[in-house]
């Protein structure tokens, strides 16, 4: 810090002291203030910025001592040079560990002074400078860290966006230096902005509130772009803010909407088709069967989803059944090359009027991603006129 620049509080009873302090402070360039007290030097101090203060520990009133720990608490950017007129050791390492820059006992030199000056100006000057390195080597690694992310980060403070990664922008149609700055009423519909605005009241409020959460923000186009955000409540420079990673999940939306429109186009092909379509886990218990259930053996489907496989099929089935089934799986190893292939069973069931029927099925394993079975698949077809055809032919 150069001479001149350098604001210094003199603080001391002694007249004499604040008079020979202050004229060798400006003889060497340094601007001064004095104070005959601790209460006057707090009152100077809130209303002026001072580089370094001066300040006896002895003082009468509030004491220097007693002072100290306020003035580091409301000027912690200000060097405090503590000067006392007994050389106590214990008051010296006491004043150090409370924030002094320096202890220094009295009488002083005024040259002494004027280098104790010096040297605290040097070491706030080099911390300083130590702080800006070590700010600009965390921007510069936080820069990295944001902009190598998949997901789109932004920061808002007072309502406006301080900080975006170039994925946040992309994924809105901005570049980043369009998105900083705007504020979220630039940004954000109505609608959207009054369903964040209650969950972060909630958060602020100390409420429960969801960290994650789905929407959908404008395009920088007018369209809409459905986003899973994660919100969270950081301090940036001393001021709270808002922490946003924002996820592009329209590829996941298109996925599930096509997964729906498969699901109905199947449910509506199992409640209109005759045969019936039905799937046991690999317990043997029913977990899906059609409508048709009802048409063709009488129960509805909720009497039939409560049966077992032994009150399904007749008795003269069950081995065919179990026969079958274990022929299917183990012809189909978890390293088979098609493990969709199916295998067809002929067996008599029970109906609900007490009668039986005969129905073939073509039944399939269902497998993971490992070629597991975690299920079975059945499609049933009533065969009961051909099989009677069968008999009559066979008698003839």
């Amino acid at each position: 810090m150069k001479k001149g620049k350098a604001n210094i509080l003199i603080v001391d009873s002694e007249e004499s002291v604040r008079s020979i302090f202050s004229e060798k402070l400006q003889a060497d360039g340094y601007d001064c203030t004095v104070a005959a007290n601790s209460e006057k030097a707090l009152e100077t101090a809130s209303t002026q910025d001072f580089d370094v203060i001066i300040l006896d520990a002895n003082i009468p009133g509030l004491s220097g001592m007693e002072a100290l720990p306020r003035i580091i608490t409301d000027h912690p950017n200000t060097c405090v040079l503590l000067t006392s007129s007994t050389a106590d050791p214990q008051t010296a390492v006491e004043a150090i560990q409370l924030g002094a820059a320096d202890y220094i006992p009295k009488p002083l030199d005024p040259d002494e002074l004027e280098k104790r000056v010096k040297k605290a100006l040097d070491k706030k000057k080099k911390q300083i400078n130590e702080s800006k390195d070590a700010l600009r080597e965390s921007e510069n690694r936080f820069k990295l860290l944001s902009e190598a992310m998949s997901d789109g980060y932004f920061v808002i403070q007072n309502l406006e966006v301080i900080f975006a990664n170039d994925r946040s922008a992309e994924i809105l149609g901005y570049t980043a230096k369009e998105i900083t700055g705007k504020s979220i009423q630039e940004l954000l519909t109505p609608e959207v902005i009054k369903e964040l605005w209650k969950i972060h009241k909630k958060r602020l409020g100390g409420e429960s509130a969801p960290i994650t959460y789905e929407t959908h923000l404008p395009k920088k186009d007018g369209t809409l772009c459905p986003v899973e955000l994660s919100v969270r409540l950081i301090d940036h420079e001393g001021k709270q803010a808002a922490s946003v990673i924002l996820r592009d999940i329209t590829e996941r939306k298109e996925a599930e909407e096509a997964l729906q429109q498969s699901e109905a186009l199947y449910r509506l092909l199992a409640e209109n088709v005759s045969d019936v379509i039905w799937t046991l886990n690999m317990k043997g218990q029913l977990t899906y069967i059609s409508p048709s259930i009802t048409a063709q053996r009488g129960f509805t489907v909720e009497e039939e989803m409560a049966h077992t496989i032994e009150e399904m099929v007749a008795p003269d089935s069950i081995d065919t059944l179990r026969k079958g089934f274990s022929e299917a799986l183990s012809s189909h190893d978890s390293n088979s090359k098609n493990v969709f292939n199916s295998q067809t069973l002929e067996m008599e069931l029970n109906c609900k009027d007490g009668s039986t029927i005969w129905t073939e099925s073509s039944v399939t394993y269902l497998r993971d991603s490992n070629g597991k079975p975690i299920g079975i698949l059945g499609v049933t077809r009533d065969i009961d006129e051909r099989k009677k055809a069968e008999k009559t032919i066979y008698e003839l």
